[in-house]
């Protein structure tokens, strides 16, 4: 294989069978239970990179069933997001995402530098409360509990919400163990259809655990729970800034 074979054919690892498709992704009826809440703004400077500027101490924490998507399955999720501001604009920084699923980790972390790790998230509805838990090898690290369906929200008010960009770093080692490649990345969200949205009382526990640290940004009080059903297409990423470069 000459270079201009490799080049115009390399994408993912390994390169004889890429470990995900190439994007867009698209996700088909995507269930959420996202829980709103307050932190110790201290805390928060010492994950936030800058130029990302913190404004309210907001961390989002949600489970996610993904029971459609195409080049990855059916899976579950689990994330930690900081509220950001750049440039005037508010977002979200990705702080830590766990993932059972390969194809869904290497698309995630490889490309758009979400940061992923391998765990095991699941969401159900056990009575009349939907239940998301997070599992870091055989042990628990997280429980978030919410009514089921008690208050139907506007749909298109939760639809602006997705609009907001997520922010990611992308650090990628060289072979000798220094950077490569570390960059602040901006993704947004399109093709966004809600199919349902609703609140209910919610409520969250950290359980600390020294390799999936959902339990370094503690809950000081809920602002808010949100269970959601929507489609959403997650795009390509755009450089924002270059630490290498810059």
């Amino acid at each position: 294989m000459d270079k201009e074979t490799v080049l115009k054919t390399a994408f993912g690892m390994p390169l004889a069978s890429p470990a995900f498709n190439r994007p867009p992704l698209q996700f088909y009826r995507r269930e959420i239970i996202s829980i709103a809440y307050k932190t110790d703004i201290n805390l928060l400077r010492k994950f936030v990179p800058e130029p990302l500027e913190i404004v309210d101490p907001i961390v989002k924490f949600q489970v996610i069933k993904m029971h459609d998507v195409p080049g990855c399955g059916t899976f579950f999720e689990s994330e930690q997001l900081i509220t950001v501001n750049y440039k005037g604009q508010t977002g979200n920084f990705m702080h830590l995402l766990i993932v059972p699923n390969m194809a869904a980790l290497a698309f995630g972390r490889e490309m758009l530098g979400f940061a992923k790790k391998i765990g095991f998230p699941e969401l159900k509805v056990d009575g009349d409360t939907m239940l998301g838990t997070v599992n870091y090898g055989t042990e628990r690290v997280a429980t978030a509990t919410m009514g089921y369906k008690f208050i139907r929200l506007d749909k298109d008010t939760v639809k602006k919400n997705f609009h907001l960009p997520i922010f990611t770093l992308k650090s990628i080692p060289a072979p000798d163990g220094s950077l490569a490649i570390c960059q602040l990345l901006k993704i947004v969200e399109s093709e966004i259809v809600i199919h349902e949205a609703w609140s209910a009382p919610a409520a969250l526990h950290f359980i600390p655990h020294a390799l999936a640290p959902f339990h370094m940004l503690p809950v000081q009080e809920i602002v808010s729970g949100q269970h959601i059903i929507c489609d959403l297409t997650m795009n390509t990423g755009e450089i924002i800034h270059d630490y290498l470069k810059n």
